[in-house]
């Protein structure tokens, strides 16, 4: 019993560690879950594999919404329900239920249709409630395909990766949220507040390691790959 308590709390130190870290490297996302109200009702659009929730389902108590074309065994196992949708249709998913913060990262540059998209952020996001989409930016165009360790996988360029139809800009951001009824909204590039003192050494101990992933996520530091947005309801 203790040493399962003990692996609870050790899980519990460890997930608040990685928000704490996101003041340095993510300032718009850890605002963003910081201010989720305990309890809430969240709705994770394009959910995949890991959640942006689930580092703060614990502590603050989520009721986690996730949606996806995935099949639900391949969904994170945080959310606690589930729908099956292709995000590309104008099809309202759910009935008679609003939502106290929905986020959308790293989806609406594979969806040739942004419909769904905008009747989620219309209708079912409560008053006050907010809004955090991030996704790869004009400037990911203009990377190099870099030829290493491609068996990897990890895109460099924004069209590495074949399912990517357009990619985000700040005011393409801004002017969704303004459309769909949104206030305070805090657009920009993600950048890492050390910068260069922890850019550079983590690029060469990705190439000593022959870690593609590590690389890539790197450079786009580097270069301010990712455009964000985070809005309130109004």
């Amino acid at each position: 019993m203790n040493d399962a308590l003990a692996g609870s709390n050790g899980k519990r130190l460890m997930n608040m560690n990685r928000i704490v870290r996101l003041k340095t490297y993510n300032q718009r996302l850890y605002r963003f879950l910081e201010n989720i109200p305990i309890g809430a009702e969240v709705l994770d659009v394009g959910v995949g594999q890991s959640s942006l929730f689930r580092e703060r389902k614990t502590d603050k108590r989520l009721f986690i919404t996730g949606i996806d074309i995935l099949e639900k065994n391949n969904v994170d196992n945080c959310v606690d329900d589930y729908h099956k949708i292709d995000l590309n249709t104008t099809e309202l998913f759910i009935h008679n239920k609003m939502f106290d913060a929905v986020c959308c990262n790293h989806v609406i540059e594979h969806l040739h249709s942004h419909n769904l998209v905008r009747n989620i952020l219309k209708y079912f996001v409560k008053a006050n409630g907010t809004v955090y989409i991030a996704g790869p930016n004009e400037r990911s165009l203009f990377v190099p395909s870099f030829g290493f360790y491609h068996e990897q996988k990890s895109p460099f360029n924004f069209y590495d990766d074949m399912t990517h139809v357009r990619p985000v800009t700040n005011q393409s951001l801004f002017d969704l949220m303004n459309e769909c009824g949104y206030y305070n909204i805090d657009v920009g590039v993600r950048k890492d507040r050390l910068g260069f003192f922890v850019i550079i050494p983590k690029i060469i101990m990705a190439l000593i390691k022959k870690d593609r992933n590590k690389l890539v996520h790197t450079v786009w530091d580097l270069i301010g790959w990712e455009s964000q947005v985070v809005a309130r309801k109004k």
